[in-house]
């Protein structure tokens, strides 16, 4: 794989889940008593799945340039691959992306006001109690509004899972309005 890293970006569109109790049984399923920390945050992330069900939370990408093509993650893979990982904190200065032009590296969406407006509503109404998903080598695979809010508010940390390993995309050599949304 390569390091094309500065070509990050989330891909957004609304969307609704059909059934997401599976995913939570798994994010909660084997929690000892010696983990209620990470429980609780098993437990949030649950939370934040189940309220896909309702239609609130969208369907978002994590999308990378490659020599292959566009590789596209789908975040709810990304996030089931965490019910085993801890939850750690995660230094802010650390994260390149507040350095780079995250959402508008890929072809495509322009900075315009209105879609900075959006991203701008996005970062206001984040969670940070969610923790962001890093990929091995530290980049932000999903959570960038989480850090963005984290990093107006003044805060030096941020919650964070840590992937061990980085998976095989979900989709390789697409167009990102080709992705299923619904």
């Amino acid at each position: 794989m390569t390091s094309d890293y500065p070509s990050n970006c989330i891909k957004n569109r609304y969307r609704k889940k059909a059934n997401s109790y599976s995913i939570i049984h798994t994010h909660l399923h084997g929690c000892g008593s010696g983990q209620v920390q990470q429980a609780i945050y098993a437990q949030q992330t649950a939370q934040r799945i189940n309220t896909k069900t309702l239609g609130i939370m969208r369907k978002q990408y994590h999308l990378r340039n490659s020599n292959k093509g566009l590789q596209a993650w789908d975040v709810d893979n990304l996030i089931c691959l965490t019910k085993d990982l801890e939850v750690t904190e995660h230094l802010l200065n650390d994260i390149r992306e507040l350095d780079e032009p995250y959402w508008y590296s890929l072809e495509g969406e322009k900075p315009t006001c209105k879609s900075i407006a959006d991203h701008i509503r996005l970062i206001e109404a984040t969670d940070l109690s969610y923790p962001i998903i890093l990929c091995p080598d530290g980049r932000v695979m999903d959570g960038m509004h989480r850090v963005v809010k984290a990093f107006l508010e003044g805060r030096k940390f941020l919650l964070a899972y840590r992937l061990p390993v980085l998976p095989e995309p979900d989709y390789v050599g697409v167009d990102p309005d080709d992705l299923p949304y619904e």
